[in-house]
């Protein structure tokens, strides 16, 4: 809940529906990032199969084109959290 315990609280929202509320907001932000690296994301974990490391695919992302789903370049921490989701699932 850490997400939302920033946000300003509502007078008219109990505990249990901002926990709702967070729970839900984090579900779909988790989504939306698996939906946004569907397309690279089996290339990272190729790379990261053949042992290299998380700078050098983020490296290898950016001087490839490839961007974030903000615009910006890869860095390691991003690898690391795609990764972390798991073998992208094939239909």
């Amino acid at each position: 809940m850490a997400a939302c315990s920033g946000l300003p609280p509502n007078r008219k929202l109990t505990a249990e529906d901002r926990r709702r509320g967070c729970l839900a907001s984090a579900k779909l932000r988790a989504a939306l990032a698996v939906a946004a690296y569907e397309d690279v994301a089996p290339e990272i974990h190729a790379l990261h199969a053949q042992g290299q490391s998380l700078r050098d695919i983020a490296a290898a992302l950016t001087d490839a084109g490839l961007m974030t789903r903000h615009g910006r370049a890869w860095n390691h921490v991003q690898v690391a959290r795609v990764l972390a989701r798991g073998e992208p699932t094939r239909v």
